[in-house]
């Protein structure tokens, strides 16, 4: 509060309020409301608890750090006992810190998810080429299908097959060239997709997490950078060129 400050307090706040500006706020990506809502998201589904472990770490320090900030620049605020230049200086390489180090930890965990992600596409995908590959009955799916009339019947049929869980009978269709069932490329490429969701709903459900937390750790990061850009001024430049030619001169 502003009444428990002393004269000299009040004095150094009052110079220095343009040049600090105001507290910093944490994005809301790493707010614990959106911990909180992914936890729920990820209830009963024991690949997304895991996958959120790589998210909640980044966070928590993120939220920390904007809290550690907070605190130096508030000290730096009303600090009578140092120069306005010394003030100005630490709460700007404050704010280079909490850059620095998020930028780190971000781009680690943005790694960390992505790798999940593919991990658990190679998972379906394996699995899939297996089914294929011990499939005793590969030309008879793949003439079945050709031989239906026609190209809508064919689709609705190995459709009718995956929520049927035929894990043989779609793996066959889309692991060989489409041609050979009377299908297009586009249909089959669709038909991978389709199949990832149907018969692989947990892995599926771990990819489209994985990827919805790596974009919240960029976004939130964007958004973190915007935050702290505003303590680059040409204020501040000035202040730690002043300071800068000023310890050129005492050498």
């Amino acid at each position: 509060m502003d009444n428990e400050l002393t004269v000299g307090q009040k004095k150094a706040k009052q110079q220095r309020e343009k040049t600090l500006g105001d507290p910093l706020g944490t994005p809301s990506y790493f707010q614990p409301g959106t911990l909180e809502a992914l936890e729920k998201e990820a209830d009963g589904n024991d690949t997304a608890k895991r996958i959120l472990e790589k998210y909640r770490p980044v966070a928590e320090a993120t939220r920390r750090d904007v809290e550690d900030f907070n605190a130096v620049r508030q000290h730096n605020l009303i600090n009578d006992l140092v120069t306005d230049t010394a003030a100005t200086v630490e709460t700007y390489e404050e704010s280079e810190k909490l850059y620095n180090d998020a930028a780190e930890r971000c781009k680690k965990a943005e790694d960390d998810l992505l790798e999940i992600h593919q991990n658990l596409e190679e998972k379906i995908n394996i699995q899939i080429t297996a089914a294929a590959d011990k499939s005793k009955q590969a030309t008879d799916i793949q003439r079945h299908v050709e031989g239906l009339p026609d190209k809508q019947a064919r689709l609705s049929f190995i459709r009718k097959q995956m929520k049927a869980g035929d894990l043989e009978t779609v793996a066959v269709i889309v692991t060989r060239k489409p041609f050979l069932s009377g299908l297009d490329p586009e249909d089959v490429q669709h038909l991978k997709e389709q199949a990832r969701k149907t018969l692989f709903p947990d892995e599926n459900a771990g990819i489209e997490f994985a990827a919805k937390l790596r974009e919240n750790v960029g976004s939130g990061f964007l958004s973190l950078q915007e935050k702290i850009a505003k303590y680059d001024t040409p204020d501040i430049r000035r202040t730690i060129a002043f300071r800068d030619r000023a310890k050129k001169r005492k050498k």
